[in-house]
C-alpha cells in the first residue's frame, strides 16, 4: 500500500481514472474468503488525509463537526 508522497504522486499521476481503480493501484485491495476482491476505501482515504496533513480524532485535532459548522456560518 502507498502512502505518503508516494501516494499523492500516484493519485497525481492517475488523473481521471475510477475510484476503484485508484484505489486497486495503490495497493488498497484484499481478498475476501470467497475469493474476491475488496476494495479498502476507508484506509485509502485515511492515508490520503494523512498524506495531506489533516489529522482525524487525535488528540488536540479540531473535530471534524466544528470545522463543518465554521464553514456553514461563514
Amino acid at each position: 500500500m502507498l502512502t505518503g508522497s508516494d501516494l499523492l504522486s500516484k493519485v497525481k499521476d492517475m488523473g481521471d481514472a475510477s475510484k476503484s481503480d485508484l484505489v486497486r493501484a495503490c495497493g488498497y485491495v484484499s481478498t475476501k474468503k470467497d475469493g474476491s476482491e475488496r476494495l479498502n476505501f476507508t484506509a485509502f482515504y485515511e492515508a490520503l488525509l494523512d498524506a495531506k496533513g489533516v489529522s482525524l480524532g487525535e488528540a488536540g485535532a479540531v473535530p471534524i463537526s466544528v470545522v463543518v459548522r465554521s464553514r456553514c456560518l461563514s
